[in-house]
């Protein structure tokens, strides 16, 4: 009979309190946030920032989806062209963009643009008289133009993430450790 209330002390202080309930951990609710940036391509993985730091552009002539690239031909009025290495679909110039230009930080996340429109609009002066009858278009486009993001396959995606624990006066900056996640190409 003491050997079995023994036994029971035991099961309950270690199976029930210790390993069912975690009776020795604290608990307490972590707040995290999170940044992604966009980052151009630099050699050897440089700080862009950093003096001496090169960018690892492609040329655009080696680029089979910018107009730039041998072979391709010019559609006319419209814009762009046609490659032969990508037929039936219709490329156009490429430029070249930084990471800040092109991406653009969202709430749980972040936009890379890959193609880049920059339109010219004027404002009708008919829709913007004193008290115009009707409006049929308020903006008109003077002039547009499209261009793709060379080498925006070679951009790296910064991701850069903090925890904290305010009842236990904690926190910690991913800046604070080191590491790298390589996702190999499939």
């Amino acid at each position: 009979l003491y050997y079995c209330a023994v036994l029971a002390v035991v099961l309950y202080i270690f199976v029930y309190e210790l390993l069912y309930k975690l009776g020795y951990l604290e608990f307490h609710a972590p707040t995290g946030t999170s940044r992604l940036t966009l980052q151009r391509p630099v050699v050897g993985g440089c700080n862009p920032g950093a003096p001496g730091c090169v960018d690892d552009f492609p040329a655009t002539a080696d680029l089979p989806y910018c107009c730039q690239a041998e072979g391709c031909q010019d559609e006319g009025e419209g814009g762009g062209c046609t490659c032969p290495a990508l037929p039936g679909l219709r490329s156009h110039d490429c430029h070249y963009y930084d990471g800040d230009s092109i991406g653009i930080p969202q709430r749980s996340g972040i936009l890379v643009g890959s193609r880049v429109r920059l339109q010219r609009e004027v404002v009708n002066k008919t829709c913007t008289e004193d008290r115009p009858a009707s409006c049929a278009q308020l903006w008109s486009v003077e002039n547009a133009s499209t261009a793709f993001v060379a080498g925006i396959e070679r951009f790296t995606v910064l991701i850069d993430h903090s925890v904290s624990v305010p009842s236990l006066g904690f926190a910690a900056h991913a800046r604070d450790a080191s590491g790298r996640l390589r996702v190999a190409a499939t």
